[in-house]
């Protein structure tokens, strides 16, 4: 009986204490003083980023893999994982991938890579892009088009040092160029589209990448071409 005594004073006060928080938990001073406890954290170039297609990665094996296939980085997909690995692929590869993203959004990537003895080289030609409708204040469809972001890359890598047991140290470089292009829109009272508004907000920029992959056995207990380390 006086468990249940207990049991039931607590849920009361636990009923009591829930009800009289809600109106502070839906005030402002509240919210304000959650948004200034995390200020610190936030980053000041938020909502200012551009080309976030770069962050999209190429292949669905290598994004499995995430940041092990760094190391691997043993077909076409090494683009955007390690530069320096044209130089130990076994063999050329031209490759093209497509990946359906979230918002109706796509993303197209072309590849060819090529090993000479220990030089590597290659190009890739990378898409990304989504629809877009712009409305007027009628709620009238004034503008359609695409927002794309494309991506050039070229590469070239050398492995030093190569051999049977050690198999090199491979160093590399990408070199990108990347275009944002945005649909021309209109001025939403007459509707009619202004002549390179598109243009006036898209961007160009240019970027490298820098690769290092060294491979080699050690301890290795079993017979196999293939480095463990």
């Amino acid at each position: 009986m006086r468990k249940l005594k207990l049991k039931v004073l607590f849920t009361l006060m636990l009923f009591l204490f829930g009800t009289a928080s809600i109106p502070y938990a839906q005030s402002p001073a509240l919210h304000e003083l959650i948004v200034q406890s995390f200020s610190k954290l936030q980053d000041p170039n938020s909502g200012l980023t551009s080309f976030r297609s770069l962050y999209i990665p190429i292949g669905g094996r290598s994004e499995a893999m995430a940041g092990a296939f760094t190391a691997m980085s043993d077909d076409a997909s090494f683009f955007e994982f390690n530069p320096a690995a044209s130089s130990i692929l076994k063999q050329t590869e031209l490759a093209f991938f497509h990946n359906f993203w979230i918002a109706d959004s796509a993303v197209d990537t072309l590849i060819f890579t090529r090993r000479s003895s220990d030089l590597g080289y290659g190009a890739a030609l990378k898409t990304f892009y989504i629809p877009f409708t712009e409305y007027n204040m009628f709620g009238q469809r004034a503008s359609t088009g695409y927002y794309s972001e494309t991506t050039a890359m070229l590469n070239v890598s050398y492995n030093l040092f190569s051999g049977y047991t050690f198999k090199g140290l491979a160093i590399g470089g990408n070199f990108k160029t990347s275009f944002r292009n945005i649909p021309d829109y209109s001025d939403n009272i007459s509707g009619l589209i202004i002549p390179k508004s598109g243009l006036a907000q898209s961007g160009l920029a240019c970027m490298g990448d820098f690769g290092i992959l060294m491979r080699f056995n050690a301890g290795k207990l079993y017979s196999s071409r293939e480095p463990n380390l």
